[in-house]
């Protein structure tokens, strides 16, 4: 099917790119962390959390309705649908940046309420909602080689401009700071924005167009929110009951752990351009077409999180000072948070189809609540291990809730039972490859990888049978052209 060799594609590139982006930083992590430690960590983590929220807020879900209603039956709908949503988001994000440096110097106290770092605050704000806006753009135009292009050049001068400030200038957040805004800048300037779009004159879509679009999107703001909250503010619980040290460790394996993140974003991508344009496309098969891809698509992201809670604790005991190892005992559940995150995007496939995401809101409403209740009462006790269990939880259950709904808007057609049979067998490999093989690091590696590989090879050939064949397909294309 098309839809595969599109998705995956798409995905490799960006997986790559990805990929790349994070080795730079863990590469860069034996360097900063001894000069750093864990304090500035735990400062650029805080500032992250806010940055984060203020863009969400500032996106109000305008690139979700961006994807579903860029496809229209005319191109010039879908150029005035792309006009209205990118002035509505950089309008909205200079409002929401300016906001954003005011209140941090208000709410915060010292440190943090230096001028310059709330003037930092406002600016990536900014940034992060155009390159949202931009990435959305190159990926409804299927530009994913320059998506991925702007993913490495970010890491590279966002790691080099870090260590060489840390080096020749201070031991403190502001490399960290600086480093993080300037890649954020470089990814921008290379993706770019639509070429023909005026920001000062206004789309030519009715009234009732426009709010259809910011409709669908409002939901995405709920959603945006509780995921800062399920995946940042067990930083703000922990800086209060056992202080920024802790917040700088658990901060470190948490950048870790998420590595799956990487896999979840690029399939996300692609994913729902691709299942939208599959639907419009031929709506009476689509239940069936797109059913098999997610099955695939949730069954790829279960071996990403085996690897991850195989090697991540190796990973953090090689690479980070001594100070840091207490996080390897993170890594699993912070994993798990990770894969359920991804499985509840992609759950959202039948919402976003008949355009209804307000039960996905409201699902993540209730999670966020529960999560930010049960941060309070068990980070007190157990501290970043209460933290990540809790953190894996919430989105177990919101994965679980929007699978239900979506499901009743919108059937995929799923081999159920096969997948449960998977995700179990993987669940008990990763119990198993979770401790560490060897008092070294590097050996313990080196004994989990073969062993993961060959996991992975038996179950892709027993679950996904039809991909191996199409893959043989493809391999064989490919030697016949080049002989």
């Amino acid at each position: 099917m098309g839809i595969i060799k599109k998705v995956f594609g798409a995905s490799a590139i960006i997986i790559l790119a990805n990929g790349l982006n994070r080795l730079f930083a863990i590469l860069a992590a034996p360097v900063l962390t001894r000069i750093l430690g864990p304090v500035p960590y735990g400062v650029m983590a805080l500032v992250g959390t806010v940055t984060s929220l203020a863009s969400t807020l500032s996106l109000l879900g305008i690139d979700m309705g961006y994807v579903r209603f860029y496809f229209s039956k005319t191109n010039k709908t879908g150029q005035a649908v792309e006009k209205f949503c990118w002035r509505y988001a950089i309008f909205s994000s200079v409002i929401v940046g300016i906001l954003s440096m005011c209140l941090w110097r208000i709410l915060l106290g010292k440190p943090y309420n230096n001028f310059f770092i709330a003037l930092l605050v406002g600016f990536t704000v900014i940034l992060f909602v155009a390159n949202t806006m931009s990435q959305t753009g190159a990926r409804l135009r299927e530009k994913y080689r320059r998506i991925g292009w702007a993913i490495v050049a970010s890491g590279v001068f966002a790691t080099l401009i870090t260590i060489l400030l840390a080096i020749l200038w201070r031991a403190d957040e502001w490399p960290l700071l600086i480093g993080f805004t300037i890649g954020i800048l470089m990814s921008v300037t290379i993706m770019g924005f639509p070429k023909g779009i005026s920001l000062t004159k206004p789309s030519e879509l009715a009234t009732r167009e426009k709010w259809s679009i910011v409709r669908l999107g409002l939901p995405g703001l709920v959603t945006g929110i509780m995921y800062w909250i399920l995946s940042s503010s067990d930083r703000w619980f922990l800086k209060h009951f056992w202080g920024e040290q802790a917040v700088g460790v658990y901060s470190f394996a948490y950048n870790v752990a998420i590595i799956g993140i990487i896999v979840n974003t690029a399939m996300v991508l692609t994913w729902f351009p691709e299942s939208i344009r599959t639907y419009e496309q031929d709506r009476q098969e689509a239940s069936t077409i797109l059913g098999e891809v997610w099955g695939g698509l949730a069954f790829l992201l279960c071996l990403v999180w085996l690897m991850v809670a195989s090697i991540g604790g190796d990973t953090i005991r090689l690479l980070a000072d001594s100070r840091f190892h207490g996080g390897a005992a993170y890594v699993p559940w912070i994993a798990g948070g990770v894969y359920f995150y991804g499985m509840a995007q992609l759950a959202n496939t039948g919402l976003l189809i008949s355009r209804n995401m307000k039960p996905a809101a409201q699902l993540w409403l209730i999670g966020g609540f529960i999560n930010l209740i049960s941060n309070y009462f068990v980070i007190r006790v157990w501290g970043a291990y209460g933290a990540a269990i809790i953190n894996c939880l919430s989105f177990g259950f919101i994965y679980l809730g929007v699978m239900w709904k979506s499901g009743k808007y919108y059937k995929l057609n799923l081999k159920k039972r096969k997948l449960l049979v998977a995700a179990l067998v993987i669940l008990i490999c990763g119990v198993l490859m979770g401790p560490s093989w060897h008092a070294y690091p590097l050996a313990s590696i080196g004994l989990k990888l073969p062993t993961y590989f060959g996991i992975s090879i038996c179950l892709i050939w027993l679950i996904l049978p039809n991909w191996v064949h199409q893959f043989k397909v493809q391999l064989k294309e490919y030697r016949d052209r080049i002989r």
